[in-house]
C-alpha cells in the first residue's frame, strides 16, 4: 500500500481462529491490541504524519493453537514535497547565497535548479 504524508492507510485482516484469537499490530517500537468482538476481523489505520509512519506493520495472531505472523507494507508514494523557508542572503552584484528546508523526499532524487 502507498500514501503521502497527510492520508490515512487501513490494513484489515479477516481470521477465522478457535478458540478466538488475540490480535497484535506491531510497527517499530510500538504494539497496539485489538480487542474485537466478531473475532474474526482486525483492523489497524494510521494517519501518515510523518516520514516514520512508513514502514513495515506486523500482525501477530495468537490463541492457544499456536502464533501467526503477517507483514503488511506502508510505502511512500509521488514526488517529492516541495522546500520551503527560503532565505537569500549574502547578495553582491555578482552572486547570492540561498538556503531552504527540503521537503520529504519520498525516497525520490531530489534536484534543484
Amino acid at each position: 500500500m502507498s500514501r503521502r504524508i497527510g492520508q490515512i492507510a487501513k490494513f484489515e485482516a479477516h481470521i477465522l481462529g478457535c478458540p478466538q484469537p488475540l490480535y497484535t499490530w506491531t510497527h517499530g517500537d510500538s504494539s497496539y491490541y485489538t480487542d474485537t468482538r466478531n473475532g474474526s476481523y482486525t483492523a489497524k489505520t494510521v494517519y501518515v504524519s510523518s516520514f516514520k509512519d512508513f514502514g513495515v506493520y506486523e500482525l501477530e495472531i495468537e490463541n492457544n493453537a499456536g502464533i501467526y505472523r503477517t507483514y503488511f507494507t506502508l510505502l511512500a508514494d509521488g514526488p517529492p514535497d516541495p522546500p520551503s523557508n527560503f532565505t537569500v542572503y549574502g547578495v553582491t552584484t555578482s552572486d547570492a547565497m540561498l538556503s531552504w528546508k527540503t521537503g520529504y523526499d519520498y525516497n525520490k532524487t531530489q534536484t534543484y535548479k
